[in-house]
């Protein structure tokens, strides 16, 4: 598979911004470079919760104690969500 771009949503970088940690940037940079190649890393198994906040076509992977959310419709990837472990229900 050639490699796919890689996007940010506005709502998963204000909440970058919000938890303020250079150690986490920094991991969620480096998953952003490891997806433009390997797009289907992450697990489609989400909590209902979740997939209905963002669809049902969504991966997840953790960073720390977080998941990024994203989806990969075949040419890209867009990071949606950052959320913290604690608030997964």
């Amino acid at each position: 598979m050639p490699d796919v771009s890689v996007a940010f949503s506005d709502p998963f970088l204000d909440e970058l911004r919000e938890v303020g940690s250079d150690a986490l940037a920094n991991e969620v940079w480096q998953l952003a470079e490891t997806l433009r190649h390997f797009p289907q890393l992450g697990t489609t198994a989400v909590r209902d919760s979740i997939a209905s906040r963002y669809g049902q076509d969504i991966r997840k992977l953790p960073v720390g104690s977080f998941l990024v959310i994203y989806c990969f419709d075949g040419g890209s990837v867009t990071f949606l969500a950052l959320i913290s472990g604690s608030r997964v229900r």
